[in-house]
């Protein structure tokens, strides 16, 4: 699918997914083999996630303990800016998102369209139990978005997503050096924030999602749901009151 010959990363980031990750990276592999490179980032698993990454002859970074997903993401963009790539696409190790739809998020980073692209569940499918109050949350959250960045922002929460360089670098630095991009629950919200802010290109595609292959997310527990109203005024204070770096 390449079209211009710019270098693509999968960043995939890990915490005890040893029973889906496998299945996950054959179906990467199996499709996009001479289209991209692919980096895990175990996020401190206490299970054999890194070792079955290994055995698929993908490059895994390992954390010492859970830092949580939005560090994982960090370190992927690290990674992705140490050795010169043009553009990153975040992928869960759960199997929530279709392989197939990765080149729909890299058509508009490699055809140099955007510097921001969402997959978009809402734009696409979501074949899901979700229960219905995320449900509703989820819509909420996408109208709160769209009034605040003046467009329309059908998924705001979706973590099937891509930066070129550009916006790599940007969220790096932001994430380094401020409090901006530290809450897990808020983190998607927050970069449509920052970036509509800084006038970059953000474009949305439809892309197909799944519930994970077991077990519950990670996102949506209890705690999670109680602070998320107050992380969620956080985020948009920040992005609208701090300058920029």
């Amino acid at each position: 699918m390449r079209e211009l010959h710019a270098r693509g990363l999968i960043v995939i980031p890990s915490f005890n997914e040893a029973r889906s990750i496998g299945g996950v990276l054959a179906k990467i592999q199996n499709m996009y083999s001479n289209d991209f490179d692919i980096v895990v980032i175990d996020d401190g698993s206490k299970d054999y996630t890194a070792e079955i990454v290994k055995s698929n002859g993908v490059k895994v970074i390992s954390h010492n303990k859970n830092l949580g997903v939005v560090a994982a993401i960090q370190t992927g963009r690290a990674y992705a800016l140490k050795h010169g790539y043009d553009f990153m696409i975040m992928v869960d190790a759960d199997g929530q998102h279709d392989p197939l739809c990765i080149k729909q998020v890299a058509g508009p980073l490699v055809k140099g369209e955007a510097d921001f692209v969402i997959g978009s569940r809402e734009l696409g499918q979501y074949i899901s139990h979700e229960p219905f109050v995320i449900r509703i949350a989820r819509k909420l959250c996408a109208i709160a978005v769209s009034i605040l960045v003046g467009r329309l922002v059908m998924d705001s929460t979706s973590g099937f997503k891509g930066w070129n360089l550009k916006a790599i670098r940007y969220f790096y630095r932001i994430y380094a050096t401020s409090k901006r991009l530290h809450h897990q629950s808020v983190n998607d919200i927050e970069e449509i924030l920052l970036a509509s802010k800084n006038n970059y290109r953000i474009v949305e595609v439809p892309v197909r999602m799944f519930d994970r292959f077991w077990g519950e997310t990670k996102c949506y527990n209890p705690e999670a749901l109680l602070r998320f109203p107050v992380h969620l005024l956080q985020a948009m204070l920040r992005s609208f009151l701090m300058p920029n770096r």
